[in-house]
């Protein structure tokens, strides 16, 4: 079930043809975080924030609904938190 709806990065990504794999490679976050974002499960962290308006040329207002900007991001809770500050920690990404 998705918590925000599914959000206009999805449709903008489609309209660009970027597959969500390819895009989060792009911007160097994890398919399944850049997923989630997209499809409104969770709310996007800062390296998507910060980097999927520069890929898709658009401001991150026109990406994600006001509810999905004003909510934030916590890798340390809910499901497969721990995998997920392990995978931080052994890639070198900032989970924050």
């Amino acid at each position: 079930m998705s918590r925000f709806g599914l959000q206009p990065a999805r449709r903008a990504l489609y309209d660009e043809r970027w597959s969500i794999a390819r895009a989060a490679e792009q911007i160097n976050v994890p398919p399944r975080h850049l997923a989630g974002a997209v499809y409104g499960s969770i709310p996007p962290s800062q390296p998507v924030r910060d980097r999927l308006p520069i890929l898709l040329h658009q401001p991150l207002s026109a990406l994600f609904t006001e509810d999905a900007l004003a909510a934030t991001y916590q890798p340390q809770t809910g499901r497969n938190a721990r995998q997920r500050r392990d995978a931080a920690w052994l890639t070198g990404w900032d989970a924050r």
